[in-house]
């Protein structure tokens, strides 16, 4: 005992400088004024030195305020077991459960006795508020703070971080194309089972989302969101619906209502006499730099549709939301006349608001309504002037068939004896290069769909097509698809999503891109088991998406008196969260494992796997000169002891190593081809429930893990990592859950983190 407590002070005393400093000054080296000495005190005060811009900075206060932080981070332990043939001890302190550390941590070889060192208590390292660092100072720079080997600490050391971080509070930041370069075929989407959302009356008692089509989401800060629908397939009524997390929503409210338009009977024109009235379809909103929401619709009169261009066009209301969840909705004003289907909504960064739509008047205008024929282009009108005025500006009586700005047409053969062409259902977005990217519906000959794509040539900017004129395009598949929408991460990445047809079923599914557009990867993300059509996508934060689709809740048979039956579908809306992963950077900071993860809050970038199960985990990432470490945080309502985060590691294209790490910190390190890898690993857990224990709800577990570069082949300046979780709930059978489009024969895809 006694050879154990010389070394833990040696090693103290060498774990601390010594400096001199006033005990009476803490303020003075509390540098923010916050009532707590940081490591951000010292940056702040070394950056005066740099810029002259404080008398009193120097050096040697730099080197006390770190001092002072180092303080506050440390912890006294107590030993409570010694392995020497692994050459490891486990300590504890009040703040933690258990640590495993190498005995070279305390000083001590492995040529010890395990039982002369059992509960005999320690010091990791030194640990103490600041302000009791600095009080045992003596001033003549001599003194040196060593903490007793059998003190005791109360309270939670100073700035002690010990919580579960959702993924919703890590990877937080980005800029405009950060991932451009970045191989793209690596990023993947994760969906967090978590956050699906069914919208209809059996869940939430609001009749009127059972017949929900066409939904649209928007959000508009972080604690406000809103989406649109169309009541019935062929629209009459247009509703909007809020939300303030994206999870929970409201109860839907009217946007436009059919009653409100009432009904009217033709002068003239081939219906000259008939009544009708009108309905609104297709609704898409946007939400400006103030907050100010756009929504734009089409409105149609039901029977006169084909005949009367001038009954139809564009519609748009402006939205003003307030903290109750409830909008203002302004009333509705015409933005361009003419028989159009599925509008679509962009503002650019330079404050250009796009309106893309399919453009059908000018062939109705022209050849007459034919269902034959639907030939079809993307029109566009453009407002620079905060949606005031719309350029062009079609009006009723237009004498130049009610053709808008066309941006897209395809050619898909001659019938009739004339050209049909095609580009319907259009959605843009802005690239991070500045360009544009549209997705388009493309209607062939034969009745069948399929996408097509195409990016701009400017920035900002389309080519004007001359009548007959093709623009440049890309064929996305043969396969049977339709219904594209389409929206961009802020780091580059654009996601697209469209409906495929499969066993007699519509669903919806995504796919990754190329921050340029120019090519998407073969990974399919999909919504789940929602059946339908119409569905879209939006990118509400940095990384994540919510994708929305209609969903058949349920499917009846009715049968009438003369006993012909048919099939009534139920519907409602389902909402899927997407969260992107992609390449992560790891920051170069020591980390200590204790329990406590203070050094982990600056170093958000992080990696996300729950798309199986309610069980869900983030992977973060740091380094220093000698090891890599991790921050595995378990969100999972069932801690068992078969429950395990696998951090796999790649050691050249097809092997790896994989880490392998329980609730309780227990942990395998494994070669693909070789087996187990040799010792020299660390683990803290901090577990927030109980392992093996069903009969409560547990929250969940974070893991601090630290390894040796050389342990797992880490010697340049990145390596590529895919987690995966097993999860083991009450009644369930283990499942592991993957990142989408990751695959362990090879490790081409796997994500890259790159060592800062």
């Amino acid at each position: 005992m006694k050879k154990l407590l010389i070394a833990v002070l040696l090693f103290a005393i060498l774990t601390v400088s010594t400096f001199a400093a006033d005990k009476n000054a803490f303020g003075y080296y509390d540098y923010d004024g916050n009532g707590t000495v940081e490591f951000t005190d010292a940056i702040t005060i070394l950056s005066d030195m740099i810029n002259g811009t404080a008398d009193d900075a120097s050096l040697l206060r730099v080197m006390h305020v770190m001092q002072g932080a180092v303080a506050g981070t440390k912890l006294a332990a107590t030993v409570t077991s010694v392995d020497t043939a692994n050459g490891t001890a486990t300590v504890s302190t009040e703040y933690f459960e258990n640590i495993t550390i190498p005995l070279s941590m305390l000083g001590l070889g492995n040529n010890i006795s395990a039982a002369d060192y059992n509960g005999v208590p320690a010091v990791i390292t030194v640990h103490a508020p600041a302000s009791k660092f600095f009080a045992s100072y003596n001033g003549d720079g001599k003194g040196i703070y060593l903490v007793q080997v059998n003190e005791t600490f109360s309270g939670t050391p100073v700035n002690a971080v010990s919580k579960l971080y959702t993924i919703d509070e890590l990877n937080k930041n980005a800029t405009n194309g950060s991932h451009a370069s970045d191989n793209y075929k690596s990023a993947s989407l994760e969906l967090n089972f978590r956050e699906n959302v069914t919208l209809n009356s059996a869940v939430n008692g609001y009749t009127r989302y059972d017949n929900g089509w066409y939904p649209r989401v928007a959000k508009v800060n972080d604690n406000f969101y809103v989406m649109t629908y169309m009541y019935g397939q062929f629209g009459v009524h247009l509703y909007y619906v809020t939300s303030s997390d994206g999870i929970n929503w409201n109860a839907p409210q009217v946007l436009w209502n059919q009653a409100h338009y009432p009904a009217f009977t033709y002068e003239d024109g081939p219906l000259a006499g008939t009544s009708d009235k009108l309905a609104s379809v297709n609704p898409d909103i946007c939400v400006l730099d103030d907050g100010t929401i756009l929504c734009v619709y089409a409105v149609r009169p039901a029977k006169g549709y084909r005949y009367y261009p001038d009954l139809s066009g564009l519609f748009m209301k402006r939205g003003t939301p307030h903290s109750d969840g409830t909008i203002t909705w302004s009333d509705e004003f015409k933005i361009y006349t003419g028989q159009v289907w599925e509008p679509s909504i962009l503002k650019l960064s330079s404050g250009e608001i796009h309106v893309y739509f399919t453009q059908v008047a000018p062939d109705i205008v022209q050849y007459g309504y034919d269902e034959n024929h639907r030939s079809t282009e993307t029109g566009l009108i453009i407002s620079k002037d905060n949606f005031a005025t719309w350029t062009p500006n079609i009006q009723a009586g237009d004498t130049n068939y009610y053709r808008a700005t066309t941006v897209y047409r395809e050619y898909v053969g001659d019938k009739d004896g004339r050209p049909h062409y095609s580009g319907q259902m259009p959605v843009a977005t802005e690239l991070y290069n500045g360009k544009l990217f549209l997705a388009v519906e493309i209607r062939q000959l034969n009745g069948a769909f399929r996408v097509s794509t195409a990016v701009s040539n400017s920035v900002g900017a389309w080519k004007s097509l001359a009548i007959g004129e093709e623009g440049t395009y890309t064929k996305l598949t043969s396969t049977p698809i339709s219904s594209p929408f389409v929206d961009r991460f802020p780091s580059g990445e654009v996601y697209l999503t469209y409906n495929y047809w499969h066993s007699g079923q519509d669903y919806l599914i995504g796919r990754l891109g190329k921050p340029d557009g120019s090519a998407f990867n073969n990974y399919f993300y999909n919504a789940g088991d929602s059946e339908g059509i119409w569905g879209s996508c939006r990118v509400v934060d940095s990384h994540k998406a919510i994708t929305a689709m209609q969903d058949i809740v349920s499917t009846t048979t009715e049968t009438a008196d003369d006993g012909t039956q048919t099939t009534v579908n139920t519907y409602g809306i389902n909402l899927y969260h997407h969260y992107l992963n992609h390449r992560i950077n790891a920051k170069e900071t020591s980390v200590i494992l204790d329990g406590f993860i203070n050094e982990w809050e600056r170093n958000s970038d992080a990696l996300f796997v729950g798309s199986e199960t309610q069980a869900q985990a983030t992977m973060q990432v740091a380094h220093d000169r000698d090891n890599v470490y991790f921050l595995v945080t378990r969100l999972d309502k069932c801690l068992t002891s078969k429950d395990a985060v696998k951090i796999n590691v790649a050691d050249g294209s097809t092997n790896y190593y994989t880490i392998s790490i329980n609730p309780k910190g227990a942990y395998t390190v494994t070669h693909s081809v070789n087996g187990d890898i040799a010792s020299g690993t660390a683990t803290a857990a901090k577990r927030f429930g109980t392992v093996d224990i069903n009969t409560n709800v547990d929250q969940g577990v974070y893991i601090e893990f630290a390894i040796p570069k050389s342990q797992i082949g880490v010697s340049g300046t990145s390596f590529k990592v895919m987690p995966a979780l097993t999860n083991k709930d009450a009644s369930s059978t283990v499942t592991e859950d993957t990142l989408t489009g990751a695959v362990m024969t090879s490790t081409a895809n796997w994500i890259e983190v790159v060592l800062d």
